[in-house]
């Protein structure tokens, strides 16, 4: 279930060591990022899109989780975590919209989505949506409103 607070059992602000431990223990792997020094490590799976974890602040602290982006096979795309209402890799900009009617489009490279909320905590977490060709591609729940795409 992806949410303001996370994705899955992945919540932004835990600990990047112990989300890295329960993404192995489920079965995916790591993949070194090509050609690039990055502090974000990149997790696949056979059976869901890629899960990029990341700390801008650098600490062992998430504050951006990013799922997807590039091509997935059918299985990865039903595979992919989503929201309550459903929203994940291949929702349209209709379904953000209804599911999140006080979300806003911002238009960078390609469309962005972004709906922000308040979490039980009562802070500000920040879920964003990168659509290519209509379609969602890659989402991110994150600490704050900054565009996260390229970590390289």
């Amino acid at each position: 279930m992806v949410d303001l607070d996370g994705v899955g059992p992945i919540r932004v602000t835990e600990s990047l060591a112990a989300a890295a431990e329960g993404l192995l223990a489920a079965g995916y792997s790591i993949e070194e990022p090509e050609g690039c020094d990055s502090t974000a490590t990149v997790f696949t799976s056979e059976h869901s899109p890629a899960i990029m974890l990341y700390s801008d602040d650098g600490s062992d602290r998430i504050s951006v989780i990013v799922v997807g982006g590039g091509a997935v096979t059918a299985q990865q795309q039903d595979g992919s975590p989503r929201t309550i209402d459903g929203i994940g890799i291949g929702s349209t900009l209709a379904q953000l919209q209804s599911a999140f009617p006080d979300g806003e489009v911002e238009v960078d490279f390609g469309d962005r989505f972004v709906a922000a909320g308040a979490t039980a905590s009562g802070d500000v977490h920040y879920l964003s949506f990168l659509l290519v060709d209509g379609k969602v591609e890659r989402y991110t729940v994150q600490l704050r409103p900054t565009r996260y795409w390229d970590f390289c």
